[in-house]
C-alpha cells in the first residue's frame, strides 16, 4: 500500500529525514519507534500528506497521498478538533466531510468509549478525553489506511489497552509512532526503529 523511495525533509537547515526507503504492504501493522527529533512524526505527517517532501516519493496505492485521503486515517499531537463545538457536533462535521453518516459518527464515539460526553465541548475535555475524541474522527469513516503519532498518550491504563481494538482491524495497513515500547510491540507485526532520520532497524 506504501511505497517510499529516497524520501527527504529538510526544515530549513535542518534535514528531519535523511533518504528514506520503506514499503508497507496492505493489512500490515508497522510501529514507528524512534528518540524525540529522530523523524518519526515527519514521516508520518509525510506518509498522510500533511507535509510535501524536500525530495523523494511517497506513493499510497501508486498514488500521492493528497489524492488518497478519503481512504486515510490521521492522528496526530494536533486533535484537530473545534474547540467551541461540542464533542457531537465535530464529529457529525466530519462525518459529512467524509460522506459518511451521523450514525457513523456515533458508532465511532461509542468505540473510543467516550458517548457520555457527546454533548460536552471539547475545550472542556481533559487531554485524554480529547485523544479520544480524535481517535473517532480518525476512524469514523473505516479508513483503509490509519497513521497515529503516540496514541497512548496522555491514556488512562484502561483506555491504553482499549485502543488496539480501534486501531486494528482486518485488512487495515496501520502506522503508528510511539515512545511506548512495550505497547507498540504488542500489536506489532514489523518495527521499524529511526535514528537521526534514517532507519536504523526494520
Amino acid at each position: 500500500m506504501i511505497e517510499i523511495r529516497r524520501l527527504t525533509r529538510r526544515f530549513g537547515s535542518a534535514r528531519a529525514l535523511s533518504g528514506i526507503d520503506l514499503d508497507i504492504p496492505t493489512g500490515e501493522t508497522v510501529v514507528i519507534f524512534g528518540h524525540n527529533g529522530s523523524g518519526k512524526t515527519t514521516l508520518i505527517k509525510l506518509i498522510a500528506g500533511l507535509l510535501r517532501p524536500t525530495s523523494g516519493v511517497v506513493l499510497v496505492d501508486g498514488k500521492p497521498p493528497r489524492e488518497t485521503r478519503g481512504r486515510l486515517g490521521f492522528l496526530g499531537h494536533d486533535l484537530y478538533l473545534y474547540p467551541h463545538l461540542s464533542v457531537s457536533e465535530n464529529l457529525v462535521l466530519f462525518a459529512r466531510l467524509y460522506d459518511v453518516g451521523a450514525a457513523e459518527a456515533a458508532e465511532a464515539l461509542e468505540a473510543v468509549g467516550m458517548s457520555h460526553k457527546k454533548d460536552a465541548l471539547v475545550h472542556t475535555l481533559s487531554q485524554g478525553e480529547g485523544q479520544r475524541v480524535a481517535l473517532a474522527r480518525a476512524v469514523l469513516h473505516d479508513p483503509d489506511l490509519l497513521l497515529v503519532d503516540e496514541p497512548f498518550s496522555g491514556l488512562d491504563e484502561t483506555s491504553a489497552a482499549a485502543l488496539p481494538a480501534v486501531l486494528k482491524r482486518e485488512g487495515r495497513t496501520l502506522v503508528v509512532a510511539t515512545h511506548d515500547t512495550e505497547r507498540g510491540k504488542a500489536i506489532a507485526d514489523r518495527i521499524v526503529v529511526l535514528e537521526n532520520g534514517r532507519i536504523s532497524a526494520a
